[in-house]
């Protein structure tokens, strides 16, 4: 439903929707009337006839409702709640509470009733919207316009109208320019709705990008500058007044802002390389996510890749490590073992095929988690370098594609370890020797 559908897409209530939007819309009204009927709203219950309580206030009242007390506001909300849960997949719940009270305040100006109104309003409000994201910090570097679908419902554009040359931010002098990479995508659905999904998809597809192109394969020569979340974007941008002190007067204020990183130049090249580095395989599992019943595996997945996505705008070795150290947890948790107990226990057999090489694997795991304990908690920061945060980038970049490969095959990542731990049943990998035991 999120898509443009090839027939328009309008929300009908039940009669006992109506009936319940009805019945509590009057008692709105009652209760925002406020002493009208008596201090004791409760008695407004024990009226046979509310039509009589309602009409009772239209016909007396001059001014309206003024005020909606905490109460019945909260009483909205759960209203706004239960018409979303059941009609409201393109509709904001937002928009319905906003809605609602909307017509609490305009009730004495008309006769609708709150089902009708709100069934009118929210189809009033379902249109095909396009959204444009732009991308900061990175540039297209190419002789034509870019146009790459990342995904099905996804692409990346560089927008020649003039407006975007005056953008969003005039003071930052050219961070949005005619080059400017903008991720867009089509969406159906009242506006704020539409908006949120449409900001999801694309901040889905920009992490999966981020993935597979040089950002994740080199860290320290390909510093990530291709962002889309407000989060990461001020990682990059520096913003400051200063002014010499003994001046008598504020006239010399100066206002900086800068960039901390020259900006990503994308061309063809780059895009073929991410394509190569299975940008195809990460695209399906997009496809799977936003399908109608994705299972645990794959919104596991999101998360994780969205969190990769923040892990690699990190520049700073030890919070890189950090970040992809917690990638490594929303993944792999056996809840009868410590986290680094699984990931040494799990990871080596889930991503290298030679037993021989598992032990230096499992052993690479513990020293990174060492360095991140001691970052963490003693703010201490043990020697390392970028060539091993490439290597963890290498683990956690495959251990996300081994489980994305394995999505199809198991409705949860608890059943692929039970898999492993039931061939695993008559050996024991232990670390100390190059190979997989008998007991």
């Amino acid at each position: 439903m999120e898509g443009k559908p090839d027939t328009p897409i309008s929300i009908s209530f039940s009669m006992e929707m109506c009936r319940r939007i009805n019945e509590q819309a009057k008692l709105f009204i009652a209760k925002s009337v406020g002493g009208r009927f008596g201090s004791d709203v409760a008695k407004v219950s024990e009226i046979n006839d509310v039509d009589e309580i309602v009409s009772s206030y239209k016909n007396d009242t001059n001014n309206g409702i003024s005020k909606i007390d905490d109460n019945t506001h909260a009483e909205i909300r759960d209203l706004a709640k239960a018409i979303k849960k059941d009609y409201g997949s393109i509709i904001s719940l937002s928009f319905i509470e906003e809605s609602i009270v909307d017509w609490i305040f305009e009730f004495s100006k008309d006769d609708q009733e709150l089902s009708a109104y709100l069934q009118e309003k929210m189809n009033q409000s379902i249109k095909c919207y396009r959204f444009a994201f732009p991308i900061h910090i990175a540039r297209w570097n190419g002789t034509k316009k870019l146009l790459f679908h990342v995904t099905s419902d996804v692409d990346f554009e560089t927008q020649s109208h003039p407006s975007f040359e005056k953008y969003l931010y005039p003071q930052f002098d050219g961070i949005i320019d005619r080059n400017t990479i903008f991720a867009c995508t089509t969406v159906w659905g009242e506006f704020e709705h539409s908006k949120e999904i449409a900001f999801d998809k694309c901040s889905f597809a920009v992490d999966i990008f981020k993935m597979c192109s040089d950002f994740s394969r080199d860290p320290h020569q390909k510093k990530c500058r291709f962002e889309i979340r407000e989060e990461n974007i001020n990682k990059d941008i520096s913003v400051f007044v200063s002014w010499d002190t003994n001046l008598p007067t504020d006239d010399e204020r100066s206002f900086n802002v800068s960039l901390k990183a020259y900006p990503t130049e994308i061309d063809a090249d780059y895009i073929r390389r991410a394509i190569n580095n299975n940008l195809k395989d990460f695209s399906s599992l997009y496809e799977d996510c936003y399908s109608d019943n994705p299972n645990t595996i794959c919104m596991l997945l999101k998360k994780a890749i969205r969190r990769y996505g923040v892990a690699i705008s990190e520049h700073n070795i030890f919070d890189r490590i950090e970040s992809l150290c917690s990638v490594l947890d929303m993944l792999i948790l056996d809840k009868n073992k410590s986290i680094v107990a699984s990931l040494k226990k799990y990871i080596p057999i889930l991503i290298e095929e030679q037993t021989e090489c598992r032990e230096d694997l499992a052993t690479f795991i513990g020293k990174m988690y060492a360095i991140r304990s001691k970052s963490i908690h003693h703010d201490e920061q043990s020697d390392t370098c970028w060539q091993e945060v490439y290597y963890l980038n290498f683990i956690v970049f495959h251990l996300l594609h081994r489980f994305s490969k394995l999505r199809n095959q198991y409705n949860d990542i608890q059943d692929i370890f039970k898999d492993i731990d039931k061939v695993m049943s008559s050996v024991i990998f232990n670390p100390s020797k190059n190979h997989l035991s008998n007991e």
